[in-house]
Order: structure tokens, then sequence, then C-alpha cells
């Protein structure tokens, strides 16, 4: 994969995305295998407001492949810390696109994170700026501690952009992830008819094959409840 020519101006980060080359060694070959295309229209916003994550310390949840997160540090995040069970693929796009670049290079680091597991979730060193996040709900049964790791890399203030089709008005059955956050202090804002997620949105299958793609603005009040 590259998810950008080395050369190419950074805005073509949302456009020069390819197939993910596949490797064994990344866990039986499932994670970032693919580019999720929530992830790519995460990428289409930054690009077109990189105020979100300029100077900003930027945790990625969910990796796989490592768009968003290399997205992220060529727009000028601070330092952004991609994560996902595995990083192998997030590492070797990294490597690809950034290694005769070292200004930008040392911007990254990946760290291994299972959610909810909170020795890993302590190693990246919370909290951060803003947290992003693109399709990770797949999976009802991993509602919880997707939620709990989110609380736990958030402090006050922290913003959460959230790229899903399973949206608190979409999904019945993502209530309780959503409400779990709301109890916690997050408030939460579907923004997805901002003029430049509308505009990303256009590089999206329609229809996509699990739904429409919201984009959700989830932010962590001053006062929080106790973790």
């Amino acid at each position: 994969m590259q998810c950008a020519a080395r050369q190419r101006p950074l805005r073509d980060l949302a456009r020069q995305v390819q197939k993910v080359e596949r490797r064994e060694a990344d866990f039986g070959g499932w994670t970032g295998e693919i580019v999720w295309e929530a992830a790519r229209v995460l990428v289409g916003l930054l690009a077109r407001e990189p105020h979100w994550i300029l100077n900003r310390r930027v945790l990625e949840v969910g990796s796989g492949c490592g768009l968003l997160g290399l997205a992220a540090g060529a727009l000028g995040a601070r330092q952004v810390t991609m994560t996902d069970q595995v990083t192998y693929m997030a590492n070797y796009n990294l490597e690809l696109n950034f290694q005769d670049q070292p200004e930008v290079r040392q911007r990254f680091r990946l760290q291994p994170l299972n959610w909810g597991n909170m020795e890993e979730i302590t190693a990246t060193e919370p909290p951060y700026e803003l947290v992003l996040g693109a399709d990770l709900m797949y999976n009802e049964t991993l509602y919880s501690a997707l939620a709990d790791t989110l609380m736990h890399v958030s402090g006050p203030g922290t913003i959460v952009l959230w790229a899903t089709p399973h949206g608190p008005e979409q999904d019945q059955r993502a209530a309780q992830f959503y409400q779990k956050l709301i109890n916690h202090g997050f408030s939460i804002q579907d923004i997805s008819t901002r003029p430049a997620v509308v505009e990303a949105l256009k590089a999206a299958p329609n229809p996509y094959p699990r739904g429409p793609i919201h984009v959700l603005q989830m932010q962590l009040g001053q006062r929080q409840s106790r973790l």
C-alpha cells in the first residue's frame, strides 16, 4: 500500500489510497487488510479542516493499515499514537510513506491496544486532545470495552471524531455504547451535515454496505464521572 506518494501534496492522502498489501505476519491477514471507507471520510474531513488536528496530540483507535493516523501526522498533528491489536501493517505503511521524511516520521508512535486492556491503555500515555476512530462498531460484544477505552484515553476537553454507520439515531443496538459515554460526561453531536463532511462523504460508496456513514463529534466535558 501507498497511502500517499511520498513527494505528493499532503491533501493527496485523501485520494491516493490503494489496497493494502496482504501480509501473513499480520495476525492471519485480517487487521490492516483493507482501507475502510469511513477512514477515507475522516481523512477527507481532516484534509479540508486541518484545524481539528493542527499541533494536537492525537490517538487513533483501531488503526488497521494506518491511513487515518498517517493523514493526521502529515497534516500537522504534534504527535500521533496509532493503535490496534496488531500494528504490523500500520508500521509497514508508516515506513513506506515517511522513512525519507524524518521530520514527519518522528511524530508517530505505534502501540498495541486491545480495547479495555488497562495495561495497554496506560502504555499509550493518555489523555489525548483528539481521538480518531473509523468504522469500529462491527462487533456489538466489544461495545462496552470500546467505550471504556475511549473514556480512559480522554481527559477534560478531549474530542473524539467518530465515523460509523452505527450512529446513536441509526442503530438501537449501539444505544448502550453511546449512553455509557454520555454518563461519563461526553456530549455527542452528529456533524454529518457540516459542509466539509458532506464533501468528504461524496467519496464513500452509496449505498455503503453496512448503512450510511455518519460522522460524530464526541467531546468530554470539563467535569466527568469517576472511572
